[in-house]
């Protein structure tokens, strides 16, 4: 995928233009963001929302923010983003143990015991409930999961790095971070090195 200086500001001009900490997110976290627009359909938007609720500026529905305490991203921090494909996954996760049998219970107990269909009304009201204690319960509870932004705090201010997939390996995304970061943030391994010392 190709992307060029152009793209690089319009996106800029288009998504981050209007936020006083647009300066903070680097080029390669606005290449992923492209990326994950083009390759997968994300809207940009879906991302933007974690970072201004990083900034102060929205609410949280995902997990905390939480620090990378092993080597090579030790010092770095990762949030979870929320995005509409990422619904499948946290529905399942919401659905471990007995939530499922137990909410069909309540909501069908009457037509096991006599064998009838539910009418569209009652499953219409199910999938309400399922979803009001699945999905929204991990909303309202700030648990819900996606991918990740990669950041640095740092003066009480974050630098967005990199926006990553759960699986990609923590060695690839510091040499990624690390290859392309600087352009943005000139003194950035120094201040890595200044957080590791910290923790």
């Amino acid at each position: 995928m190709k992307v060029t200086e152009g793209d690089l500001q319009a996106f800029r001009n288009l998504y981050l233009g209007r936020f006083a900490w647009q300066s903070r997110v680097s080029d390669l976290c606005v290449v992923k963001m492209i990326g994950y627009q083009r390759v997968n359909g994300l809207d940009p938007i879906e991302i933007i929302e974690t970072l201004k609720a990083l900034e102060g500026d929205a609410v949280r529905m995902t997990k905390r923010p939480t620090r990378y305490r092993q080597l090579p991203l030790k010092g770095l921090w990762h949030c979870h983003f929320f995005a509409a494909q990422f619904m499948p996954a946290n529905m399942l996760a919401a659905l471990e143990g007995n939530i499922f049998p137990r909410i069909a219970q309540d909501e069908y107990a009457d037509l096991l015991a006599s064998g009838e269909q539910p009418s569209e009304e009652r499953v219409e009201k199910f999938v309400a409930r399922l979803m009001d204690e699945t999905l929204d319960k991990r909303a309202r509870e700030h648990r819900l999961t996606g991918e990740w932004i990669v950041y640095l705090p740092r003066d009480g201010q974050n630098y967005y790095l990199s926006v990553t997939a759960h699986n990609a390996g923590d060695a690839e995304t510091f040499e990624e971070i690390m290859k392309i970061c600087p352009v943005s943030f000139p003194e950035l391994a120094l201040w890595i090195e200044e957080l590791r010392a910290e923790t």
